[in-house]
């Protein structure tokens, strides 16, 4: 009889799996586990940003918070119906830190620090797009249903993922990577870095920004003289001669793209 109650209960979790986790990356049509709704997603989001924006001290210098606004409602506007049901907001955080993170349900923070490896707008944008990407391709959200798969169990958590009211926020802060004292964000997966460079490239593309930008910043990150400096970025975007080398074999595509914003 336990073994009856035990095989239909993972049978259970498998079709809620099944049910709850079918969801594809657009444009790169990747299969992803996915457990929680966008409104659900969204208002995590928000709850987490209003803690990390109470815990950081945001930058008053006009010209770095306008630049980061307009370069990422640049992008965001290209990106139409797929980014506009977000709710975008670009903040700049002061810190001496070189880094940046998202969020889900669009928001996006720049340390003001990463001005200083950031050449000209188009580099910059290579960072936003990426960040970018990581919203509109869910990975946060496909990083919470694994993490609470693995932590409650399939079937526990796909009815978890369904409350209407976001419950145990710890939880959700952890399972999507933000750590206890809030504003460190823990580094994706290599498939979901690697994915972010590729989406990111034909967003900032899309945008009007030459996405052959992105391969001169990225390769900064690369130089051991800068590691020091660099360490908090490098913490969460792991850099790796291949990344750079997946860029420049999807450099093709975003170059397409590039031209094409050009003539409009």
């Amino acid at each position: 009889m336990k073994i009856f109650c035990l095989a239909n209960v993972m049978l259970l979790s498998a079709i809620l799996l099944f049910i709850c986790g079918c969801a594809t990356v657009a444009h790169t049509d990747r299969a992803q586990l996915m457990m929680v709704s966008e409104e659900n997603e969204v208002a995590m989001g928000t709850e987490a940003w209003q803690q990390v924006m109470a815990s950081e001290k945001l930058s008053t210098d006009t010209e770095k918070i306008h630049t980061v606004e307009r370069i990422g409602g640049n992008i965001v506007k290209s990106l139409g119906a797929a980014a506009n049901k977000y709710p975008w907001e670009f903040k700049v955080i002061e810190s001496d830190t070189a880094n940046a993170f998202a969020l889900p349900g669009g928001k996006v923070a720049v340390y003001s620090g990463l001005f200083k490896y950031a050449a000209n707008d188009a580099e910059l944008a290579a960072v936003i797009g990426h960040e970018i990407a990581h919203v509109i391709a869910r990975h946060g959200a496909e990083r919470m249903s694994h993490q609470l798969a693995l932590q409650v169990g399939g079937a526990i958590a796909a009815a978890f993922m369904q409350e209407s009211q976001v419950q145990n926020m710890d939880l959700w802060m952890q399972a999507y990577g933000v750590a206890a004292n809030v504003g460190a964000i823990l580094p994706y997966s290599r498939k979901h870095e690697y994915e972010a460079d590729y989406l990111g490239l034909l967003y900032m593309a899309k945008a009007g920004y030459d996405p052959r930008a992105a391969i001169a910043f990225w390769n900064k990150f690369s130089d051991p003289s800068k590691e020091s400096a660099l360490t908090a970025f490098l913490s969460t975007h792991p850099m790796s001669g291949s990344r750079i080398q997946e860029m420049n074999r999807r450099m093709p595509e975003a170059m397409t793209y590039y031209q094409q914003s050009r003539r409009l």
